[in-house]
């Protein structure tokens, strides 16, 4: 989980395994989407790329500390200001945005995904993230 302080309120961000496993379900696929950037108008890709992360990694922290996916929560930050702002400050400063997603998929499931991963996709993977890395 990644914790966003933005306008002096934290906005938290987490896919886990459960999470992952319930978008392949549906047809998505996470660790193509950074392929998907590549080509023209990278920049309304780039836009794209973080509003599917937000859409599906957005949640609320409860009293206890549990994180939590929350629709309605996530449908009012996606509209708001805050999620304009974190947005622009990811496409201009593309290393943080890189580290942002790394933030959101635990490093024990993002590597346990890579070790499971044919060596072409894991060639891919490594190219997108340093293809979005010098975005800009």
């Amino acid at each position: 989980m990644i914790t966003v302080e933005l306008e002096g309120q934290e906005h938290y961000f987490h896919l886990g395994t459960r999470d992952i496993l319930a978008l392949s379900d549906k047809g998505e696929d996470p660790a193509k989407w950074l392929e998907d950037v590549k080509g023209e108008n990278e920049a309304v890709k780039f836009f794209d790329l973080f509003s599917k992360i937000v859409k599906h990694s957005y949640g609320v922290v409860d009293e206890d500390g549990m994180f939590s996916h929350d629709p309605k929560a996530t449908a009012k930050f996606m509209t708001s200001d805050e999620f304009d702002e974190l947005a622009l400050d990811l496409l201009e400063a593309p290393k943080r945005f890189v580290a942002f997603i790394e933030g959101v998929v635990p490093k024990a499931v993002l590597k346990r995904g890579m070790s499971h991963m044919p060596a072409a996709d894991k060639k891919k993977w490594e190219d997108a993230k340093s293809h979005l890395e010098h975005l800009v």
